[in-house]
């Protein structure tokens, strides 16, 4: 499927940081790693940029971190998309042994965390001693492709992670949400450029996208058999843009005004060519 959104003229494409099913799914259902499943695409495509929406900040030490997206934006020839989050899901840290604090430590570990990451990003070699990580003259070569690093993507809605999107962020995105609608989304907006501007940044700087679901077909029968086939999660209803072409547009039209520049999206007809063709030939086209 990588391929033929490559072929297709797609952007990127993007995978998830999880270690089990969330959001309901069948803890035994099958589910791949996030790194690896992201090199391996990276080996199957040449021109579209890839990337995790995000990296669970937890789960590795992150001058690791840095070392990773370092090779990997590398052997790409620079089409990595660095999205990393401070983590939420507290069943697959118990379930792997992996601690996890509460939300406001998880956050500044994840600040500390990108300090270090863009210092072994930029410098010959980088230290580092504060409250959750210590490394002591790292050095990282090759350096990543992008200059002057790859673009960092930040996940989240809340105030503090707002902040830390401000202050580090090249892409902010707001994915499956409760109160996902376009009124939340320029609420949470203004929050982040509020932020950026209390540090002194020109918001014109950050991407503004947006992460859902899409059910979609060419006419109103065809589209009730799919979502009959598929029917939503309670997960994917909190960002779901549905109905035939026409109505999928008017909806992410309504985002558009809201602030949103970049759309990703899931889809369930995974192993159909329909969803990535309507979205290239029908949907984008008609939102400019």
């Amino acid at each position: 499927m990588s391929a033929l959104c490559e072929s297709l003229g797609f952007d990127s494409v993007w995978v998830y940081d999880h270690l089990i099913p969330h959001h309901g799914r069948p803890l035994d259902e099958q589910y791949l790693e996030g790194w690896t499943t992201i090199t391996s695409i990276a080996a199957l495509t040449t021109k579209i940029r890839i990337g995790i929406l995000v990296l669970c900040n937890t789960f590795r030490y992150p001058s690791l971190v840095a070392k990773m997206s370092s090779t990997l934006d590398s052997v790409t020839n620079g089409r990595l998309d660095f999205g990393i989050g401070a983590g939420w899901y507290d069943l697959e840290h118990e379930s792997y042994g992996i601690p996890f604090p509460r939300a406001s430590v998880r956050i500044e570990a994840l600040r500390e965390a990108l300090t270090i990451i863009l210092g072994m990003w930029t410098e010959k070699k980088f230290s580092h001693e504060a409250q959750y990580y210590r490394i002591k003259d790292a050095y990282n070569e090759p350096k990543p492709v992008q200059k002057p690093h790859p673009p960092i993507w930040i996940g989240g809605i809340g105030d503090k992670i707002l902040k830390v999107a401000a202050e580090f962020g090249d892409a902010w995105n707001f994915a499956f949400y409760s109160g996902n609608t376009p009124e939340e989304y320029r609420k949470r907006l203004d929050a982040l450029h509020q932020h950026c501007k209390s540090l002194g940044r020109n918001p014109q700087d950050i991407l503004n996208t947006w992460h859902g679901h899409i059910i979609v077909s060419k006419d109103d029968h065809s589209y009730r058999m799919k979502r009959q086939r598929f029917p939503p999660s309670e997960a994917t209803s909190r960002a779901l843009i549905q109905g035939t072409t026409g109505d999928c547009v008017a909806q992410l039209r309504r985002f558009i005004d809201a602030g949103a520049q970049y759309f990703i999206f899931t889809y369930p007809d995974i192993q159909s060519e329909e969803t990535p063709r309507l979205l290239i030939d029908e949907i984008l086209p008609s939102l400019g």
